[in-house]
C-alpha cells in the first residue's frame, strides 16, 4: 500500500517569526520526521520560513502557490463570529481551501494533516494497516485536524459547506442566530473551524452530512494488546475518547491540564479507571504552547517523570 504523506498546514499567517508557533516549528518537523522517516512531509509554508536543512523528508510549498478562487470567495464572504481574532478565525478555515489545493495539485486522494502545536511519538501510516481505514476520515472529536486523516472528498465537502453557508443569506442568519445564542453562555470562542466539521459530522445546520470518526479514541493495536495507545485531543481536556483521564495543574503556566507521565522520554496519561495510555501525539493548543520545550527536552533525555 502506498503512504499516505502528512500535511502540515499553517497554524498561523502571520509574518512574525518570532511568535511561539515558529519559535518551535523546526523542533516539531525534527521529531515528526524523526518518527516518521519513510512518509513524504508537506509544509505549507505561509511565511517563507526556511526548514533545516537537515530534515530532509520536509518538502515546502509557499501559500501563494495554492491560492484558488474559491479560498478568494471564502474570504471575501466571511463573516466573523467569534471573540477570538478575525484574522485568527479566517485563517483557520482558509487552511481547507489551501489543502484541497495541494492535494488536487499533488492527485492525492488521502492524506494525514498534523498541525505545528502538536508533538507526534508515532509512525502514522503504520497505523493505516492496523485501525484506521484508508476510506474513512479521522479527526479530534469529529472536528479538529489537530491531528487527522482526511480523504479529498472530505475536503472538497468541507470546503463546499463553507462557501454554501457563507454566500447564503438564510444560512449567515443561520449561525449569526447559533452566535447569540453561544454568547449568552458566557463562553469564549465562537464559530470557527471545527464547528463545520462538528456540524458536518451530524448533518447540522444545513450542512451536508460528511461522516468522521474520533481519532482520538483509545485503542489496542494487535502488536500492544496489552496497553491502550491514543493521539491526545487537547491537553486541557479532561477525558479521550470515552476515559476520564488524571488532570494537575502545570507548575509552569498553572493551567489545568492532563497529567502527563514520560517514560524514557514517550509520554501516558493515567485514567481515573486506572488504565494507562500510551499517548501518540500531545496537543498543545493554546497557552500549553509554553509548555513544549519543556516536553521537547524530557523527549530528547528519555526522561521518567511527571511534566512540571
Amino acid at each position: 500500500m502506498n503512504k499516505a504523506p502528512i500535511i502540515v498546514p499553517p497554524h498561523k499567517f502571520s509574518k512574525d517569526r518570532l511568535n511561539q508557533d515558529m519559535i518551535f516549528t523546526p523542533l516539531f518537523f525534527d521529531i515528526l520526521s524523526q518518527h516518521n522517516p519513510h512518509s513524504d512531509i508537506v509544509f505549507i509554508n505561509p511565511n517563507d520560513f526556511e526548514i533545516s536543512n537537515h530534515i530532509r523528508s520536509v518538502h515546502s510549498v509557499p501559500t501563494a502557490h495554492l491560492e484558488s478562487a474559491r479560498q478568494a470567495s471564502f474570504k471575501a464572504n466571511y463573516l466573523h463570529l467569534s471573540s477570538n481574532g478575525y484574522e485568527f478565525e479566517m485563517g483557520c478555515i482558509e487552511r481547507f481551501f489551501l489543502i484541497g489545493e495541494l492535494m488536487r495539485k499533488e492527485h492525492l486522494n488521502a492524506a494525514f494533516v498534523v498541525e505545528t502545536d502538536v508533538m507526534i511519538f508515532s509512525d502514522l501510516n503504520s497505523h493505516l494497516e492496523t485501525h484506521l481505514d484508508a476510506r474513512e476520515n479521522y479527526l479530534i472529536q469529529n472536528r479538529c485536524i489537530g491531528t487527522a486523516y482526511v480523504t479529498l472528498d472530505f475536503i472538497d465537502s468541507y470546503c463546499t459547506n463553507i462557501l454554501e453557508t457563507y454566500t447564503s443569506s438564510q444560512r449567515r442568519e443561520l449561525i449569526s442566530q447559533y452566535y447569540q445564542d453561544y454568547k449568552e453562555t458566557n463562553l469564549l470562542g465562537g464559530i470557527c473551524d471545527m464547528s463545520f466539521a462538528y456540524w458536518m459530522n451530524g448533518g447540522e445546520m444545513a450542512m451536508t452530512k460528511t461522516p468522521s470518526h474520533d481519532i482520538s479514541a483509545p485503542f489496542r493495536s494487535n502488536n500492544t494488546l496489552h496497553e491502550l495507545q491514543g493521539f491526545d485531543n487537547f491537553l486541557s481536556r479532561s477525558t479521550l475518547g470515552d476515559l476520564d483521564i488524571v488532570m494537575n495543574k502545570s507548575q509552569v503556566n498553572e493551567w489545568r491540564m492532563k497529567e502527563l507521565r514520560f517514560i524514557n522520554g514517550y509520554p501516558h496519561c493515567l485514567a481515573l479507571d486506572g488504565k494507562t495510555v500510551n499517548l501518540l501525539s500531545v496537543h498543545f493548543q493554546g497557552r500549553a504552547k509554553n509548555l513544549m520545550g519543556i516536553a521537547i527536552s524530557m523527549y530528547h533525555g528519555r526522561s521518567t517523570a511527571i511534566m512540571p
